[in-house]
């Protein structure tokens, strides 16, 4: 995103959250053409595997950022322990802790629509959950494309609007909607939107977070972070699965998850940042 103008990195930023979504969209698709059970996971997992070659494609055509040569040969990339510096450690740790927010929103959440549509049906239609992860991962892709209005709104402003309407389609879809139908599919795709579109916020506010020499090293901690926070809430999910076969507590953790968000976005830095303008160190 380095190489694009600042005007242009809320809609690279959408474009890349939808091209992420695109492929829950294809599993989903999948999931129609072929009965997916627990048997066939091999096969799945190779499913997954093939957009990986994409990067070899990448190294050969895509070009390194002028901005990142001209701060590498400044300053070389330090150690991961260096995003725990006084200047960056207040950063790093916000990072973290949005994306794992935005992580356990999504797999320790919403991510349980699928098998949950399963449930709903009592498995007598298998394409419950091809249809609810189609809907899912097309509300995500166009979250992610409306996300690039947040040049516009503001960082801040624009969390806070992602974390009020995850709150109140997660409240709709988990305390509303008990039968699987056109309704279901409906907010599904709705909570989607709104949970999805945070993969359209992160990749325009992460960077603008690190001077460029830290920009990589700090995007991959906070993902990861994030990520290892988010194990905890599927864990706990799948725990309530177990309890309760028909989700009762999952309205609960929803507004709860939501309403964890909407406290984190209070507490973000006062300044906002926008653009990728932060000096690096000479």
């Amino acid at each position: 995103m380095e190489i694009w103008p600042n005007r242009f990195r809320p809609m690279l930023a959408g474009i890349i959250g939808a091209a992420g979504n695109l492929g829950f969209v294809l599993i989903g698709i999948i999931g129609l053409a072929v009965d997916v059970t627990q048997d066939s996971w091999r096969w799945i997992t190779l499913v997954g595997v093939v957009p990986a070659f994409l990067t070899l494609a990448i190294m050969r055509y895509v070009p390194e950022s002028h901005r990142w040569e001209v701060a590498s040969d400044r300053v070389r990339s330090g150690p991961v322990r260096g995003l725990f510096t006084a200047e960056l450690a207040k950063h790093s740790l916000l990072a973290a802790l949005f994306c794992g927010i935005m992580l356990v929103g999504t797999w320790g959440s919403v991510q349980w629509l699928p098998p949950w549509a399963d449930q709903l049906t009592g498995g007598r239609q298998p394409s419950a959950k091809a249809y609810t992860q189609i809907a899912l991962g097309l509300g995500s892709v166009t979250g992610c494309l409306l996300s690039i209005s947040f040049g516009r709104l503001g960082r801040r402003t624009s969390y806070f609007l992602i974390c009020l309407s995850s709150l109140i389609g997660c409240s709709l879809i988990f305390r509303c909607i008990g039968h699987y139908g056109p309704p279901f599919l409906a907010m599904t795709f709705i909570v989607g939107a709104t949970t999805g579109s945070f993969f359209g916020w992160a990749p325009l506010y992460l960077p603008e977070l690190f001077p460029t020499h830290f920009r990589t090293t700090g995007q991959g901690f906070a993902y990861n972070a994030g990520r290892a926070i988010a194990a905890i809430g599927a864990l706990q999910m799948s725990a309530l699965m177990r309890h309760d076969s028909h989700l009762v507590c999952a309205g609960d953790k929803g507004k709860g998850i939501a309403g964890l968000r909407r406290w984190v976005s209070a507490t973000a830095p006062r300044r906002e940042r926008r653009g990728l303008g932060k000096p690096n160190p000479k």
